[in-house]
């Protein structure tokens, strides 16, 4: 069995993104096959910038990279927030349309957690 999973932020509020990153860490100790992405909207993507992104939380993402752990950043939200791509760390990718991007992965059988 796959486990796949979304988890959902849409705060600047860092509490939602460690519980996410504590609930992969968790799983992928229990698991051996499945995904993790974490899909950033709204206010989130600002949790995600190279200027005051928490080293901690980096440490953690930069780690959980290879782990088959993807972080999407919703295209709508940068640009609502004026935030160019640049600006966020390497280790995000990027989907023009967050809301729509949930509903596919939903679609395709991952799981909706939101912290």
């Amino acid at each position: 069995m796959n486990y796949n999973v979304v988890f959902h932020i849409d705060r600047d509020d860092i509490l939602p993104l460690k519980i996410s990153l504590g609930n992969i860490k968790n799983l992928f100790k229990e698991i051996e096959n499945g995904q993790a992405i974490i899909l950033a909207n709204f206010k989130a993507p600002s949790l995600f910038l190279k200027s005051s992104i928490d080293n901690e939380i980096y440490e953690l993402l930069k780690g959980l990279k290879n782990e088959n752990v993807k972080i999407y950043i919703c295209e709508n939200s940068l640009k609502m927030l004026n935030i160019s791509k640049n600006e966020l760390i390497e280790e995000c990718d990027f989907v023009k349309a967050g809301i729509k991007t949930l509903i596919e992965l939903q679609n395709e059988g991952f799981a909706y957690i939101k912290p």
